[in-house]
C-alpha cells in the first residue's frame, strides 16, 4: 500500500499567502511609480492591496472548510458566493475609481 503525501502543506501555502499579502502593496507601488509616476503609485498601491485581500480570503476559506467540512456542497456554495461577492465588489470599486 502506498501512502500519499501532500505536495504543498497548509503551512507552506500560508507562508506564501503571507509573503504575497506583505509584498504585493510594495511591489504594486514601485511598479506604479516606474510606469506612471505619482498617479501610477496610487493605482499600483491599490492593485497591491489585492494581496492582503487574498490573504483574508484565504483565511475565510480555511475557516469555512474547517467549520463546514471540505466534502459538503454547502461549503462549495459558501466559498463560491464569498469569492463572487468580493470579486464583484472589487470590480465595481475599480470601475468607479477609473472614472475619477
Amino acid at each position: 500500500m502506498t501512502v500519499f503525501e501532500e505536495l504543498v502543506t497548509e503551512a507552506q501555502a500560508g507562508r506564501v499567502m503571507l509573503v504575497v499579502a506583505v509584498g504585493a502593496p510594495l511591489i504594486g507601488t514601485v511598479v506604479g511609480v516606474v510606469m506612471r509616476g505619482r498617479r501610477g503609485a496610487v493605482r499600483g498601491a491599490l492593485v497591491g492591496l489585492l494581496g492582503p485581500l487574498l490573504w483574508v480570503l484565504w483565511h475565510a476559506h480555511r475557516w469555512l472548510v474547517d467549520h463546514l467540512g471540505v466534502d459538503r456542497v454547502v461549503t462549495v456554495v459558501a466559498v463560491f458566493v464569498l469569492f463572487a461577492l468580493v470579486g464583484v465588489g472589487v470590480g465595481l470599486l475599480w470601475r468607479r475609481g477609473m472614472r475619477t
